[in-house]
């Protein structure tokens, strides 16, 4: 069990990695000049907002299923919160003009991946 807390750990380091270059570029300084306005750390947080809700969105239709032979009342609870958000986030992200990336989001591999065992040491 410890290992898959760890396992998990890592493979959500491993997606953060994959996604620092766009949130160090929304936090850079230099693309505000001297400041951050509140508008454009508004639009920033809205557009991480989106950024996660598809992630989760994406992680759901991997594990939605196995989840719901597991706990079939807690699935059906959720279920919806993950299918109404990314309509929300997609709605929102069309609207702003958002490019987070969706199609990658949506065919991410959930299990792990040549990135992930990198990080843990094992295949160079």
């Amino acid at each position: 069990m410890a290992n898959h807390n760890h396992t998990t750990k890592v493979e959500v380091m491993a997606i953060d990695m994959e996604l620092m270059p766009l949130k160090s570029a929304a936090r850079d300084a230099s693309d505000f000049g001297d400041r951050v306005t509140p508008e454009q750390m508004a639009r920033y947080e809205v557009e991480s907002l989106c950024s996660h809700m598809m992630w989760l969105r994406s992680w759901w239709a991997n594990y939605g299923q196995a989840i719901t032979a597991a706990l079939p009342e807690a699935a059906r609870t959720g279920h919806d919160h993950f299918i109404e958000g990314v309509l929300f986030a997609r709605s929102v992200n069309k609207t702003a003009g958002f490019n987070l990336g969706e199609d990658y989001m949506r065919n991410y591999s959930w299990g792990r991946s040549t990135q992930t065992v990198r990080i843990i040491g094992g295949a160079a």
